[in-house]
Order: C-alpha cells, then structure tokens, then sequence
C-alpha cells in the first residue's frame, strides 16, 4: 500500500474515532473539543508504532527538504544499515528454497533517510548492448571502471578482455569495443583497473593468487594496449607483498593508483573487514565498519628476489566507520588528489562519499552512505554492485557483476550491466 493511501486511511480512521469521541462526549453531558494539534499527535503516535524499533528521526516520511547537518547519525546510519541486511536475508533463496515473509521492509522503504540518501537512475545499459562486436561473448561479469584516454574502460573477472565505453554510452555505440589479450581468451579474476600515465598502460589486479613464498597475495598486471585499439598485451606481472590475506576469493576487490615525487603507488582495498576471513564462528571480516585501504609503492627486485618487481607495503588505513558495510567492492577519487572519494559496498547496494586527506594519508570522518534504488516491495534489485567511477562531482557509473544462484531473481535485472546515477 502506498504511503499517501496509508496516511488517508488513517486520517479517516481518525476522524470516526473522533465523531464517536464527540458523541460519547454529548451523551454524558461532556463536550471535548479536539483540535488539529492533538489530530496531528494522535497521527504521530500512530507513525511511531508502526515503525517500532527504528529511531524517531527515520520515521517522518512526510517530511521534504534538503538533510539538515546532524539529522542523520553515523549510528542511525549503522541502525538502518543492518535493517537492510535482515530484509534481505529474507529474499535469498537458498537451494530451491521459497523467500520467507518479509516483516520489515516496510520500515527500510518508508523512512526520511531513503528518501534523502537514495540515488537517481540518470542512464543504464546491459554490457552486451553496448558492443556491435560482442567476439561471442555473452558472459560479462563486470568488476572494475576507471577513466582514461577520454573513455571509460572495464574489467571483467569472467574474462582477459577488457572493455572500452566512449562518453556517449550508446547501444552499439561506435566508439565502444571489446579488446582482447592477444594470445586469446580464458578467466582473469580481474578485480580492480587504473590506468598508468607514466607507462601510458593500465594496471590490473587479479584479487589473490597463491605465492611461493608468501602464500595468498594480490597480483597486479600490467595491460598494454595497442596503438589501433584492437588487442592488449600482458606487461609486468607484480605481487603486492601483503601477506594479510586468509580467504583466497576476499583479497583486493579494487585499486587506485597515483604518481608523486618520481615514485608510483597504489592503494588496494580488501573485500573483508580487516581484510580477514569471513567464513567459521564470529569472523571477523563480517564485523560492519572496520574496512581496510593498503597503501604500497612499486619497486624493482634486487639481484636473488624472488620477484622481479612488487608493490610494497608502506600503511594500512582504516576507512570510515561511517563507512560500516559488510563488504568493500569499488573505490574512485574524481581526479588525482581530489579530496572526494567513493567506496561502494555490493552486500550493503551502498556507496559511501566522503573525503580523504592526501597530506595524512588518512579518510577524514563524517560523508554520507547513499543506497541504490529498489523496488515497489523495497526488495533489492542492484545487487551485484562492484566497479565505480566518477563522471563529475554529481554523477558515478558503476558496474553490476553476474547475479549469484543463491540471491534473488530480482537481481538479475541489473547484473552485467554499466549504470549511471545521481546523487540526490
């Protein structure tokens, strides 16, 4: 039932127990005046019982406006974060399995904070309408976007080839394509994508790959594309010597990279809070709000290494606790140094903007956490969030990977696919 019909019904049922009021009032001799204050309170009352558990502030879904500073508190924030966890663990489908009742969606939905922090579709495509050329493909599990060379590029952990999207987002825009590695096709584990301007190449990071040395670490690649455009060529092929890792499939699910003082860096955030396992009793990489973001340095091996080159590590930076997902899946600054940034989270279908501070090396506290549309049940449709970009200081693209056996049908909408969205 939609919100306005709610409000009118109870308005109705307000106004019967009123009449009825009134003449009870007459019968005994006692007329009570009731004024549209004590109407308006008696609504109010109403409102609050029916979002029992969720604090005052979320539950004025009438009210319009811009957000003033402090209505919405990093533990509101957190409240209404595993809200949505418990709705949705009541769609997921688990072998064959039926969804359960919902409950609770009602009060996800029907709140100030989705009204105010939730993103506006502006344009979306499906990978595959975006390629005349589609090099019998149909499998685009989209992982990481970057910006370069006046293009948007992606990854795909499904696959070697990588894709280029021009500024005009088209289906079967000519100046999109499929480029593939040239010594042919099979699955990257691709997680992450920047471009290097001092190699004029891009860099790719495989999530983790077993060392013979140091067990699970990140493996970054180095792509180099061709001069026509048509193929890319594997450069230098590094680790990051970051021996943190416990699960092989929660290792780095997205980079950044800068140039400063003559040296190349890399920051690569983990998947999992802590960077730390989310599977056996009370992991901790399940522990909402404690994501990590390593800060390393390229350096050439020595004569006897093991590794001819490597991503050193030089800091672990904690990221916002206002930031509280249960998972890290994108990271994007608008330009290089830019004070904001973005990390989105695929379980949470969350995006958190804030600021970072280039001088400390460190995130600044407060930002905001802005959550993907959903549906008219407010089940979750964008759930497979992973890549982001900036388009400007208003607009993101992200991309969607391949919706899982054990969720939703209805995210199989939005998977493998390049979005748009405004932030409101």
């Amino acid at each position: 039932m939609k919100p306005q019909r709610q409000r009118g019904l109870l308005l109705v049922a307000l106004l019967c127990a009123m009449c009825a009021a009134a003449l009870a009032a007459r019968s005994s001799g006692v007329e009570k005046k009731i004024s549209p204050e004590s109407l308006q309170q008696d609504a109010a009352a109403q409102r609050a019982a029916k979002y029992k558990g969720i604090k005052a502030a979320f539950v004025a879904d009438d009210e319009d406006g811009p957000e003033k500073p402090g209505e919405i508190t990093h533990e509101m924030e957190r409240e209404w974060l595993e809200l949505g966890e418990r709705v949705d663990k009541h769609r997921r489908r688990r072998g064959g399995e039926q969804p359960e009742p919902d409950p609770d969606s009602h009060k996800f939905c029907h709140t100030t904070l989705y009204r105010k922090r939730t993103l506006k579709v502006v344009k979306e495509a499906p990978f595959i309408g975006l390629f005349k050329d589609l090099r019998n493909i149909s499998r685009f599990e989209g992982s990481a976007l970057t910006a370069a060379k006046g293009a948007y590029w992606a990854v795909f952990d499904s696959l070697r080839t990588i894709a280029r999207i021009d500024e005009h987002f088209q289906f079967r825009g000519d100046g999109n394509a499929l480029v593939p590695e040239d010594v042919g096709e099979s699955e990257s584990q691709f997680e992450g994508l920047q471009y290097m301007a001092a190699t004029d190449s891009f860099v790719a990071v495989r999530e983790s790959v077993d060392h013979a040395t140091h067990g699970i670490v990140p493996l970054l690649e180095e792509i180099k594309v061709a001069k026509d455009g048509k193929s890319w060529k594997l450069g230098e092929v590094c680790p990051a010597h970051f021996f943190g890792l416990e699960d092989a499939n929660k290792g780095w699910e997205a980079i950044y990279y800068y140039e400063a003082g003559g040296e190349r860096y890399l920051l690569g955030q983990c998947e999992s809070n802590y960077c730390k396992t989310i599977v056996g009793d009370d992991p901790p990489g399940l522990d909402r709000g404690h994501g990590r973001l390593i800060l390393t340095r390229y350096a050439k091996g020595k004569p006897g290494d093991v590794d001819a080159c490597a991503w050193e590590v030089i800091k672990e930076i904690k990221l916002p606790r206002e930031a509280a997902f249960l998972d890290y899946s994108g990271l994007s600054f608008p330009a290089p140094f830019s004070r904001r940034a973005a990390i989105t989270s695929q379980e949470d279908a969350a995006v958190w903007v804030g600021e970072f501070d280039w001088d400390a090396m460190e995130f600044v506290p407060g930002g905001r956490v802005y959550h993907f549309p959903r549906d008219e049940d407010c089940d979750k449709v964008y759930c497979n969030i992973e890549g982001v970009t900036w388009l400007d200081n208003t607009r993101l693209m992200f991309a969607s990977d391949r919706s899982k056996a054990i969720q939703d049908h209805k995210c199989m909408a939005n998977d493998q696919s390049v979005h748009i969205f405004a932030l409101p």
